[in-house]
Parts: C-alpha cells; structure tokens; sequence
C-alpha cells in the first residue's frame, strides 16, 4: 500500500511492482530488518536510581506528547521538550484545551531522524527521558520511518546510558500478540506481516529493552482516543477518521460483536506520568481498554442519540458507500477496511498492567454515554 502512494506515476508503481521479489519485497525488508535488530546493544554505568524532577519529553507536539506536558507539570516535574518547532507547540496546546503555559516550559530543538538529534543545545539538569516522539503513519514504508522511529530511538538510548537517565519509551500495542501476557511480543514473522510503522517500534522497542544498566520502562498504548474531560480527540487516528466518516455517509456499521478500543489520552498520559515517578522494573505496561468500549453498533445509536443524521448499514453496505465517497474523512484510510470484516479491537492482555495502575491510583475510565456524548460534540 505505501508504494502506490510513494508512486510519483504508474510506470514508478510497476517498476516497483516487477522488482518486488528480489529488490522491494519482503525479502529486503526482513534482510533490513533483521540488520537494524542487530545492532549493537547500547550501554551504561550502572547508576542508583532516584526520583526525577526534569524530564526531557519527545514528541511534546503530539496529540499525546501535549497531554503528557500537563500530566507531567501536574505531578510537580520540570519539562523539557525536544521539538522540531517551537512555534507549533504553542497552537497544539491551545488546541487542545490544556493547561500549561509555555512559559513553564523549556524548549530544545531537535530532529530525531537527524544525526545527534540535531541539538545544538545543552541538555543540563535532566534525570529521566520520555521518549514519545515518532512518525506515526499506516501509510509510509519501512525505510521512511527507521530513522526517526528506530535510529533517533537509539541516538536518545546512548544519551540515556551515558548520562544514567531512566528511559521511558512510549511503543504500541501492535508490538505484542493478543494472546500472552505484557512481557509477551510478536515473533519477527508476525511483526514483518504487519504495518511497517509496527515493525519500526517494535524494533525500537527491543533496543531499549536489551540496553545494559538503562533503568526503563515501556508503555503499549492501544487506541488513543478522546479526552474525557474535553472530547477534543486527534483528528487524524482511525476512531476519529471512522466516525466522521459515518457522518459524511450517512451510515454506521451496524455490528455488536466487535469493539472499537477507545482509551482516553488523558488516562494514557496519567498513567505514563505516574510510572516515572516510580522505580523502573523494566518492564512493559499496555493501556488499553477494549473491554469497557462501544461496539460499533453502540457507537452508531450514540450518533443517533446525539441528534446525527446516521442509519444502520451492514459492513457491505458501509464499505461500498464509502468506496464511492472521494470526499469522506474516512477515504484515506478505505484500504484498511478489508472486504471481511476485520475491524474489531482486543482484547488486549492488561490484567498486570490494570493491577499496577491501580496501586498508583489510577483506574481506566468507563465509556459511558457522557463521554460519548463530548466525544460527538466535537466532530464538528
């Protein structure tokens, strides 16, 4: 699928298309692959830890890196973050409703697919990185996301070890199987069958867990959906794309036997927040919440009962309308919508995770009608 978007004409695609078995295919990704898994193992002195009070924070222009900015300066730590453009972190956070003044901030800038990240600037004062920076795209190849996901996540590891930061790396839930547990993630086979951009952070993901005396922690977040305070949600992920596509088609997948995970970002940013202030124990936390979501058929009568003009349509229906409907929001993203209905979410493995959580206070919201309620509010 990313070649018929990075194809500048069909000839390109069909050169691309007779080289696939030697050249393009998956026997070059799982060579490239294997090779970036192979890299040499980051490390450092071992160090006692203790609780930060600065944090360096990635991906801060992001729609959860900006929740993480308030959850993080909630909890009483200083922030510093590494952004490519000051000048966008100022409109993210306006709209997104949050809190935080740019002036309690500090700013670097950075790249994270440039070599040293780009600094120009001392990094003085830090004590733990979270690392939630990415490029996140459905649609991009492998080798357009290596950089900034796999290789700018390595630059900041060898940052980490030589400074004795804790490492708080922000994966996906697309790394683990649903099967198993949170220690448990997909073999190579089944991560090179998936989205190169689940391939580059599961790569990533391995890095930091094999980094020799790098206190860390990792945390799978699974779809991050809307703010239960404010409703505001990304306009670009899938929960948000599909349901304004059901408003551009007048129809809603009529189905109660799949959920679409909605996990609020303010519950995701919170329980990141929490887990650096605590010891890091090196292992892997998933925050999901699949099993306390709407089906789709529960999301399409909360439309309804939101006053949207939206029908009930079978998979069939729906997917046939939205072929023909170049303009909806959905449209994009209308290859992932199979001709089988393969779009339910979970369950997702999370018992540890919830349990831990919950001695740190903190307990996944239910989706009830008033969130959906704000949630549709927003979606204009």
């Amino acid at each position: 699928l990313s070649w018929w978007f990075e194809a500048r004409t069909l000839d390109d695609l069909a050169v691309r298309l007779a080289r696939f078995a030697d050249v393009g295919g998956p026997r070059a990704l799982r060579e490239r692959a294997s090779a970036d898994l192979a890299l040499p193992t980051i490390s450092g002195t071992k160090r006692a830890w203790r609780r930060p009070a600065h944090v360096l924070l990635t991906g801060a222009t992001g729609f959860l890196g900006a929740h993480l900015i308030d959850q993080l300066r909630a909890r009483g730590l200083a922030v510093t973050c590494l952004v490519r453009s000051p000048d966008k972190l100022a409109g993210v956070m306006r709209e997104r409703e949050l809190a935080t003044p740019l002036d309690q901030l500090a700013i670097v800038v950075g790249d994270l697919a440039a070599p040293n990240l780009g600094l120009t600037e001392s990094l003085a004062g830090i004590d733990a990185v979270v690392h939630a920076g990415a490029t996140v795209s459905w649609l991009a190849s492998y080798e357009a996301l290596r950089e900034p996901n796999v290789l700018g996540t390595r630059t900041l590891l060898e940052l980490a070890a030589a400074r004795g930061w804790a490492f708080h790396y922000v994966s996906t839930i697309s790394t683990a199987p649903h099967a198993g547990d949170e220690a448990t993630l997909l073999t190579l086979d089944a991560a090179l069958a998936g989205t190169p951009y689940g391939l580059s952070k599961w790569i990533a993901e391995q890095h930091v867990a094999r980094a020799l005396n790098v206190a860390h922690t990792i945390t799978r977040p699974a779809m991050i959906a809307a703010s239960t305070q404010t409703g505001i949600g990304n306009a670009d992920d899938f929960n948000m794309r599909y349901l304004r596509g059901c408003l551009d088609l007048g129809l809603y997948v009529d189905r109660e036997d799949a959920t679409m995970d909605l996990t609020p970002v303010d519950f995701v940013a919170g329980a990141i927040a929490a887990l650096v202030l605590e010891e890091p124990a090196g292992e892997a936390y998933h925050l999901a919440n699949a099993d306390q979501s709407p089906t789709f058929g529960a999301l399409g009568r909360a439309l309804v009962a939101a006053g949207r003009a939206v029908r009930p349509a079978s998979y069939a229906e729906f997917r046939d309308a939205l072929a023909k409907a170049k303009t909806s929001r959905l449209h994009a993203l209308s290859a992932f919508l199979p001709e089988d209905f393969h779009l339910g979410m979970g369950p997702f493995p999370c018992e540890r995770s919830v349990a831990r959580l919950a001695k740190l206070g903190l307990t996944r919201p239910k989706i009830d009608d008033a969130y959906l309620a704000r949630l549709i509010a927003r979606l204009g």
